[in-house]
């Protein structure tokens, strides 16, 4: 019983193992440009083709030697003295779908841009978190981190660690330990302020806490993905073979382009099915239609800017108002061939009638996602204005019915000045008006900035934020004068106003 398949393997002619460093030095190879060609083969396969080996040591690469005369003895006029990788053995592989081929190139753009956001999302696609299951958020509302913020925090330290630059193998040893010393620092920094952290009350009145004490004890990974730990493998192995050849490396340089390129071409093919459904897809192909392998026999595995400058226009439905909408767009147009816009939603309504809805643009620049019209969009302060209104209309019926904005907050939240500890804060804090809260006057336009700045997902928890305000101190020197700005907290001194004066969560009675 013969099979009738058989494996063709080539054999390679001039060539040496990559660890024979004295012969490759002695035929001009450079390490730098071997090493970087080797990162880039590897950012090719995971990418764009979707399969990859991931067995990278040094047993399985050669490097054919080129640049020489036909009879091996001298180099051929104005060629370039280097050595072509050829990748051995992919007996050990990885075949990705499409979501994780996707989810790892974010993970790889995010991290370059610092775009923590984006970062969360890849992770969220490949199984690390999960930012919608109501099991992992804590009894004090839907949509609370309370175990995971910590690792949001950190989601960006991680992945700048994990795609870390190579160094020799001294260096990498003694940048090792270091890391690890500070992380161990940092968690027994983290345990200290999660004992001292009072409790959560249980409703908006302030009852006792959840009692959930092996929150901080769990693993918020359940299951770690098997395509991570494959592709970890791969870039340990990269970076071990980099390190003990004494090459330096920066893998997020490496392999940003075909991660970048990898991005476009799923939004340039999600825009053609958008567009035109019953156009066939264009098949994913490797480097410019090009495949991989022949670009490492070439010896140049390198991808031009994969950066689209192509504007998507507008999706409107314009109905009879159609000129209107078409002055509009081409208002957008202009703004955007000036680069002030990349992207927006115009809607337009008229006794009650939308008379003009567009989407006009790109939602995100490195992967030309179009703007549609249930696009979100960060309004930043602009809720401000809402919950502004929300409040003036309960004066407005009459739930403050002691002074109405003249009356004091500390009369209806006892909590906002008792849990400061100086006489004279409390004394202050006590003669807030919700006149003085809405018109920025309240002196605590720094109260929660310095924590977060160095927390920012402390945002994420209502309640913790709520008590960050009640033990905070008025700052401002001129309380109830001038106003300043209350950046950070304007939302959780009005939220809480109107908690308790209406004995509802706030965002139901925004509702």
């Amino acid at each position: 019983g013969g099979s009738e398949k058989v494996l063709v393997m080539s054999f390679i002619e001039d060539s040496v193992r990559i660890t024979d460093v004295d012969a490759l030095r002695e035929n001009g190879v450079d390490m730098d440009w071997l090493l970087a060609q080797v990162a880039r083969a590897f950012g090719a396969q995971v990418f764009l083709d979707g399969f990859f080996s991931c067995d990278p040591h040094a047993g399985n690469f050669l490097v054919r030697l080129v640049g020489q005369s036909d009879d091996g003895s001298s180099l051929k006029p104005n060629s370039a003295p280097r050595g072509i990788p050829v990748l051995l053995d992919f007996g050990l592989t990885r075949e990705l779908d499409d979501v994780t081929r996707l989810a790892f190139a974010r993970m790889v753009v995010s991290a370059c841009r610092n775009d923590v956001g984006s970062l969360l999302d890849a992770f969220d696609a490949l199984g690390l978190v999960h930012l919608n299951d109501p099991d992992q958020h804590e009894e004090g509302g839907p949509g609370v981190p309370s175990v995971y913020s910590q690792l949001y925090m950190e989601a960006m330290q991680i992945t700048r660690f994990f795609f870390r630059d190579s160094q020799p193998a001294d260096e990498a040893r003694s940048s090792l330990r270091a890391e690890f010393k500070a992380r161990k620092e940092q968690r027994k920094k983290q345990k200290t302020e999660a004992r001292t952290q009072a409790p959560p009350p249980a409703d908006v009145e302030g009852g006792s806490g959840s009692g959930n004490s092996n929150s901080l004890q769990r693993n918020p990974m359940d299951a770690f993905p098997a395509s991570l730990i494959f592709f970890s493998r791969m870039m340990i192995l990269l970076r071990g073979l980099a390190s003990n050849l004494g090459v330096r490396q920066n893998y997020l340089v490496l392999l940003r382009p075909f991660a970048e390129a990898a991005l476009h071409r799923s939004a340039a093919a999600a825009r053609v099915r958008m567009l035109a459904p019953r156009v066939t897809q264009p098949s994913r192909s490797t480097l410019q239609g090009s495949p991989s392998l022949e670009k490492v026999k070439e010896g140049d595995f390198r991808l031009a800017n994969g950066k689209s400058t192509q504007s998507f226009g507008a999706n409107e439905d314009a109905g009879q108002h159609r000129g209107l909408s078409l002055r509009i767009v081409k208002t957008l147009e202009r703004l955007a061939a000036l680069g002030l816009v990349e992207g927006a939603q115009v809607v337009m309504i008229k006794g009650g009638d939308r008379v003009v809805d567009i989407a006009f643009g790109r939602a995100c620049a490195y992967t030309n996602e179009p703007v549609r019209r249930d696009t979100l969009f960060n309004a930043f302060s602009v809720t401000k204005a809402f919950s502004a209104m929300l409040l003036l209309s309960l004066v407005d019926h009459g739930m403050l019915p002691d002074g109405g904005l003249d009356q004091t907050v500390a009369s209806f939240w006892p909590q906002f000045a008792q849990r400061v500890s100086g006489e004279l804060a409390r004394a202050e804090k006590e003669s807030v008006t919700v006149r003085q809260v809405l018109s920025h006057r309240a002196g605590l336009s720094r109260a929660c900035v310095a924590q977060l700045l160095s927390r920012p997902f402390d945002s994420l928890d209502w309640r913790a934020m709520l008590r960050a305000i009640e033990a905070s101190e008025p700052t401002d020197r001129a309380l109830g004068g001038a106003s300043a700005y209350h950046a950070m907290s304007f939302g959780y001194l009005v939220g809480g106003t109107v908690e308790k004066v209406t004995h509802e969560h706030f965002s139901d009675v925004l509702r």
